[in-house]
């Protein structure tokens, strides 16, 4: 039974990585606000192998590098395929979100259509960097890649309620989001960790704020209410790192 309890937070870890393989089969068939729900509950997975595995102090180096691997492809591969089949459904305007025939767009299209890949090379990067450091244990070194993965699988599910913001159809937007969140993903940035050491408001002012404005955003803007949290998070780890500067 004990040796049960300690395989728990790998079974999680395996449904993470289940879920985000689920993700890629919806929407390589279209069904793209699925597939991004199922990112997010590939996020929840994520977040719960991490909680069980202190709960049972069953931290383990095999462990570390399976919930890394399951990463890449719940928070790496997933959403970048999510967001290519829905940028490939901008570009075709009509033609059906699995059109293959490139001869049919330009150079610049053809780029945009391969840049969220982007996202999953940095994503891989990243946690590679993550593994081999020791420092990153009350902080993070960068953007953590299922932040990334939620920002842009649930700003396409809000493009898919409101498909008429010009915000969402305008191509050059996506494409400097990607660039912009991968180069966030690893760069020497600290942004903080919401594990608590303990919950006084001294020295917990920034993650509380956090939480508070996120729960309102997320109350309000629902699916794009999610998306604007990650920006929240990075505009805070900015400022925390400007008054920690300032002291």
């Amino acid at each position: 039974m004990n040796k049960v309890f300690k395989n728990i937070p790998n079974f999680l870890t395996i449904l993470n990585l289940l879920s985000g393989t689920l993700a890629i089969t919806f929407a390589a068939t279209g069904d793209l606000y699925f597939a991004g729900g199922l990112v997010g509950i590939a996020a929840i997975f994520d977040f719960m192998d991490g909680f069980a595995a202190r709960l049972l102090k069953t931290i383990s180096p095999i462990g570390k590098q399976l919930d890394s691997l399951a990463d890449v492809i719940s928070f790496g591969l997933a959403p970048s395929f999510i967001l290519h089949v829905f940028l490939k459904g901008i570009i075709f305007s009509g033609s059906g979100y699995l059109t293959t025939d490139l001869s049919l767009i330009g150079s610049f299209d053809l780029i945009l259509l391969l840049s969220p890949f982007l996202l999953t090379v940095f994503a891989t990067l990243r946690l590679a960097m993550f593994n081999l450091s020791t420092k990153q244990q009350s902080f993070f070194m960068g953007l953590p890649v299922p932040a990334m993965a939620l920002f842009f699988v649930f700003a396409v599910m809000s493009a898919e309620n409101y498909a008429t913001n010009q915000f969402f159809m305008h191509e050059v937007n996506w494409l400097v989001l990607i660039v912009l969140f991968s180069a966030l993903m690893v760069v020497p940035f600290p942004m903080f960790s919401l594990k608590f050491e303990n919950y006084d408001w001294r020295g917990n002012e920034i993650q509380y704020i956090f939480i508070g404005i996120s729960a309102i955003l997320l109350v309000t803007l629902q699916t794009i209410g999610i998306s604007l949290i990650i920006i929240l998070y990075i505009f805070l780890s900015g400022l925390m790192n400007v008054l920690q500067l300032n002291k």
